[in-house]
């Protein structure tokens, strides 16, 4: 879990919102989209690719040409995974901030194409008027979510990992956002 206690707490989803794209922005993830969660909102990532250890690698490596980002708005994740498909061998990461009032368990089970497929549908640069506006109170929670593919070979599927031996906070260590954790 992020620190819900943001600094000067800001007053609105807006300036939740506001605040962590610009944490993300200055680790280095410039290309994020929000999603509708019930209750508030998610941001998510970019596909970056990483080391064995979770630091990203360095320079234009760490948003690999293999993978046509910019040929899909918002990310179309059919088209991301196909280009995951082309990828090097390697670790790939994306992020998932979640903001909500509303209780919810990560299943720690795969998580199915159609999950991404529903999320990327909606996909958008700035959050609604609406959403931007909403309180935030102590009853919101800010959440990470961490998913990592690994890719063993060239042309072969990438892999969803489900393990716990790359902790969270570890990871966001390396890109200097380990300090929103608890």
């Amino acid at each position: 879990r992020l620190a819900s206690a943001l600094g000067d707490r800001p007053r609105t989803l807006g300036g939740v919102g506001d605040y962590l794209r610009s944490e993300l922005a200055s680790a280095g993830y410039s290309d994020a989209v929000y999603l509708g969660v019930p209750g508030g909102f998610a941001i998510m990532t970019r596909i970056e690719q990483i080391d064995d250890l979770g630091a990203p690698l360095p320079g234009a490596d760490r948003y690999s040409e293999a993978i046509a980002w910019e040929a899909a708005p918002f990310w179309d994740l059919w088209e991301l995974y196909l280009a995951l498909i082309k990828a090097p061998e390697g670790y790939f990461r994306t992020l998932t901030l979640i903001v909500t009032d509303e209780p919810f368990s990560p299943s720690g089970q795969a998580a199915e194409s159609t999950t991404f497929d529903n999320w990327w549908a909606e996909a958008v640069s700035a959050l609604p008027v609406d959403v931007r506006a909403t309180p935030f109170t102590d009853n919101h929670e800010v959440s990470v979510l961490v998913y990592r593919f690994t890719k063993s070979e060239n042309d072969a599927q990438p892999e969803f990992v489900n393990d716990r031996s790359l902790p969270v906070k570890e990871q966001l260590r390396h890109v200097r956002l380990s300090a929103l954790m608890l």
